[in-house]
């Protein structure tokens, strides 16, 4: 049974909604620098075998029917500012040619820029078949409706919705992936009433006040440098160093994203010559009723951590903390941050930041089909100091990504040699490493 063919929910329908506070900050960055690809998120995938290219529009079609994100326009005429305005179902995006399939018409196609104001935010495309009968297909998000986790969501559902299409797929595939109530994501993720955003701000002001020195003396030190060229450097550690970080994590009752967090702040301390550091790390708004909500439920906030607790503190337990802390009051505009902070509006509160996730491809499981997911790079950066730690069972992979303006290659590389000796004073045996540098 097609997809389109079950019920959908109306979701939010066509009325018009004010932006969460997370999509009014990247709604802003986008109108200050509308060409910056950082801000796009970017799924593609090489397909071997009997690909049925009407099946795979038509799911596509199914899959943004079940989910208003991806049928969105973010004009800027709303009463209070921009809104979201959902377009009827399907909302059918744009399909791009990409061509042969190579690496450039696939960056091409990842750099080029959005209209969020006339444009959904989400365009796909799809190549010829090559010379070994590979086609190249591709999606391309803004952040604004879409994070890591919707990603993923957005892809299982993609192959169910094709397993339908073809007629692979049982009826209860289509029910799952078009059944699902949507409530209207601002209503899910804005501070519950002005008693919650008052204690909010209060709590940022407090953790705020008088923020330490910027790390680098640079006029853009505070502020994201979204569209600025990126250098790119990695380290990859394997089985026995990937089991370190759990025991470290265990014994000290913390998570490993808590130990990645603290060894980073160290580093960063260590080459910088700073006693106390504040880094961003993205928090999920997602709780158990949006598992299967395709959207941008992602925010970004600052754990301020000294380096040398005078408590008698470890940094493990202050990062633990500080964690919960902001997690506690998770639900706050970015404009009140940087107010604590004694930022401009758009200034980010935090001198660097951390991503750390499971270290799992990207999966597009269409039925008869093999499909290997395919990496591409922006290009540029949106802070001058971001690490991604992608931590499997049997490897950790550390990508940092820097701006090439304002953070010199000696200091991106020291970061780099001092996280791995703090994160693993021993050296792992030799089988297990390899060598970082530029990518």
């Amino acid at each position: 049974m097609p997809l389109q063919e079950t019920t959908a929910p109306p979701g939010p329908g066509t009325t018009p909604q004010p932006l969460t506070d997370a999509q009014l900050g990247l709604w802003l960055v986008h109108q200050i620098r509308p060409d910056d690809a950082d801000l796009h998120v970017v799924r593609a995938f090489r397909v071997s075998g009997p690909l049925d290219d009407i099946a795979l529009r038509r799911a596509l079609e199914d899959v943004t029917t079940a989910h208003p994100a991806l049928r969105s326009l973010h004009p800027a005429d709303g009463p209070e500012g921009p809104v979201r305005a959902v377009l009827p179902p399907p909302g059918t995006p744009d399909w791009s040619d990409l061509g042969s399939a190579s690496d450039r018409e696939l960056a091409e196609f990842h750099r080029r820029p959005f209209d969020l104001e006339t444009e959904t935010p989400l365009r796909a495309g799809i190549s010829r078949p090559g010379p070994d009968g590979r086609t190249l297909v591709a999606f391309c998000f803004h952040h604004i409706a879409m994070d890591a986790v919707s990603a993923a969501v957005f892809c299982r559902d993609l192959a169910a919705a094709y397993d339908a299409r073809i007629g692979a797929g049982p009826p209860a595939a289509a029910t799952r992936v078009c059944g699902l109530a949507i409530p209207p994501v601002a209503a899910r993720t804005r501070t519950a009433g002005r008693a919650g955003a008052e204690e909010a701000g209060a709590y940022w002001a407090h953790r705020m006040t008088a923020p330490p020195a910027p790390l680098l003396h640079a006029p853009a030190a505070r502020v994201p440098v979204t569209g600025r060229p990126a250098r790119t450097a990695a380290l990859r550690r394997g089985a026995p160093a990937a089991l370190t970080l759990r025991q470290t994590a265990q014994a000290a009752g913390v998570t490993t994203h808590m130990v990645l967090t603290a060894a980073y702040a160290r580093a960063l301390g260590e080459v910088f010559g700073r006693d106390e550091v504040v880094v961003g790390c993205p928090v999920s708004l997602r709780g158990a009723a949006d598992a299967d909500v395709v959207d941008c439920l992602v925010t970004m906030l600052p754990l301020r951590l000294r380096l040398q607790s005078a408590s008698g503190t470890s940094l493990y337990q202050q990062v633990r903390e500080r964690s919960i802390e902001a997690q506690r009051h998770r639900a706050v505009p970015a404009a009140v941050l940087a107010m604590a902070a004694g930022t401009a509006t758009l200034e980010s509160p935090y001198q660097a930041v951390i991503d750390v996730r499971q270290d799992t491809e990207p999966r597009l499981p269409l039925r008869g089909c093999h499909t290997v997911a395919v990496e591409t790079e922006a290009g540029s950066v949106q802070y001058p100091l971001d690490l991604e730690a992608r931590v499997g069972d049997d490897t950790v992979r550390l990508v940092l990504r820097t701006d090439a303006v304002t953070v010199p290659r000696h200091q991106a590389d020291a970061v780099l040699t001092a996280l791995d000796g703090l994160l693993w004073p021993t050296p792992p045996p030799p089988d297990s490493r390899s060598q970082g540098g530029a990518l």
